[in-house]
Parts: C-alpha cells; structure tokens; sequence
C-alpha cells in the first residue's frame, strides 16, 4: 500500500521485481500527486508501473494530467476492463482478500436495504463510503 498522505510518494521501497501495478479506486488529486512523483529524477529510476483505474472514491472524475507524467516515468494508465487487466481481477482480489483476512488492511461493512442502495449509489459525500450490491 502506498502511503498518498504525504507531499512526495515514492516507490523505490517496494521489493518487488518486474512492473509495479497500482489499483488506484481513489482518482482525482490523490492520482494526480502520484503520477507526479511517479517521474523519475533520472533514466536509473525507470520502473513499468501500471495503474489501473478502478473508482473515484474522492469523487473526482477529471484529473490533471502532465505529458512528462508518462512521458518519461514508464507508467500506463488503464481502465479496468482490458484484457490484461480482466485476466489479473481474480488475483488481485484474491490479494485483497488475503489482505483482509490478516488485518493489513480494513473495511467496514454496513448492510444496507436495496432502496437505500440505489438512493445513495452515486452519493459522494460520504468519503470512502461506497453501495456494494451482493446477490
């Protein structure tokens, strides 16, 4: 998980190998300020990082986007469904769950009539609150 409190994100302590995927469900500045910092200070900092655009927690559906952004960071922005992205859904929630599971990360779950599902689904004040339909 990365920390987008701060003014600057970096990646560089993240031990993985390979491209660095992001499932961004926040957009808006959030997005904005990692893309930013997302540009390497020099070619040896060049990683593939993807990120995947899956939501608008914040609300926010435009962002500002600097050409220098992708043009010398390496990264992609995606939407959720592409091919790449629909084959990797499955492991990513399954990578979520596992996270759940051991408390790396939390969320709360409130149980909610179908009325007030469908009154509150586009109802973006409530941040990080979000109307999941379960069949």
């Amino acid at each position: 998980m990365l920390d987008i409190s701060q003014s600057e994100i970096s990646t560089d302590k993240i031990n993985i190998s390979g491209e660095l995927v992001i499932l961004d469900y926040l957009w808006g500045k959030p997005t904005e300020k990692l893309l930013k910092n997302l540009i390497p200070n020099s070619p040896a900092n060049l990683r593939q990082t993807i990120i995947i655009e899956i939501g608008a927690a914040t609300g926010q559906n435009d962002i500002i986007l600097a050409a220098t952004a992708l043009r010398t960071s390496g990264v992609q922005l995606r939407g959720m469904m592409t091919n790449k992205s629909l084959a990797n859904r499955t492991k990513a929630a399954e990578f979520l769950w596992k996270w759940l599971i051991n408390k790396k990360i939390h969320g709360d779950i409130l149980k909610i009539s179908l009325e007030d599902a469908a009154r509150n689904w586009y109802d973006t004040s409530k941040n990080g609150v979000r109307s999941v339909i379960n069949f």
